[in-house]
């Protein structure tokens, strides 16, 4: 003989009904914020290759009081690793952008 289970009727189908609905929307509105978090990230990581990028000018721009006669020596060393950290910021911020770009896609939509 088949096992029957009794499957709710009236007011409780209803009720679970509309638990599942709002759990669905619930999953949708927190699919939504994290999307718009990652977006968030992008912008920061456009952020960190603009200050890579200030950083770098204004480590030229030390280096060039190199050839003052009294300051010259004295900023060559600074110049120089200011201008090796900024390198380093500069191109890490573009594969993070696009990592955070498509990530917030993936999360609005399926299709990109």
């Amino acid at each position: 003989m088949p096992l029957r289970v009794p499957l709710p009727a009236g007011r409780r189908l209803v009720a679970l009904d509309l638990a599942v609905v709002v759990w669905i929307g619930a999953w949708a509105v927190l699919g939504l914020a994290v999307a718009q978090e990652v977006r968030g990230l992008s912008e920061l990581s456009q952020t960190v290759r603009q200050v890579g990028g200030a950083v770098q000018e204004s480590g030229r721009t030390i280096g060039s009081l190199s050839s003052l006669p009294l300051v010259g020596g004295e900023v060559e060393e600074p110049a120089r690793r200011i201008e090796e950290a900024a390198a380093a910021w500069w191109p890490a911020g573009r594969p993070v952008a696009r990592a955070c770009a498509t990530s917030a896609c993936c999360w609005v939509s399926p299709w990109g």
